[in-house]
């Protein structure tokens, strides 16, 4: 996510308002964030759960941990809070699909809080929210091949 959100931003650099460059840097560290938390959480907890579950018990010591809450809670106000930046940008610039934008709108508040979403609310932030990256990756590509070409 951080290296597409690259290319996503510069669709916008110089043409975004105040929200585009705010709304980059707050999607950028929360996807950053979310990404090292989503491989802890793949590939670290399923070992902690064979060995010592009530470490990730949802009334365990992870969870109740405030530096652990503070640390997820951060995570998911950046990403959230950046990427709905980006969309209303995206949105009132027009400079993607009106729909992809939409679907990042709705897609990353529910998507978003990760853990503590219940898991269908999880699943359809997350559907919305890859259909607006996809879409929007397919729509800046074509655009980048299409200018490459006219040149």
């Amino acid at each position: 996510m951080p290296l597409g959100l690259i290319g996503l931003y510069a669709k916008f650099y110089g043409r975004a308002s105040i929200l585009g460059p705010i709304g980059f840097i707050l999607a950028f560290f929360g996807s950053v964030f979310h990404a090292s938390l989503q491989f802890n959480e793949t590939f670290t907890w399923p070992i902690i759960g064979a060995h010592a579950a009530i470490l990730i018990d949802v009334k365990g010591p992870m969870f109740t941990n405030p530096a652990f809450i503070l640390a997820y809670l951060l995570m998911g106000v950046l990403f959230i809070v950046g990427y709905i930046l980006i969309s209303i940008a995206a949105i009132v610039k027009g400079e993607l699909p009106r729909t992809a934008s939409l679907c990042m709108l709705v897609g990353t508040p529910l998507f978003g809080p990760g853990i503590f979403a219940p898991m269908v609310v999880r699943t359809i932030g997350l559907v919305l929210f890859a259909i607006s990256l996809c879409w929007s990756g397919l729509v800046i590509s074509k655009e980048s091949i299409s200018s490459k070409q006219k040149t």
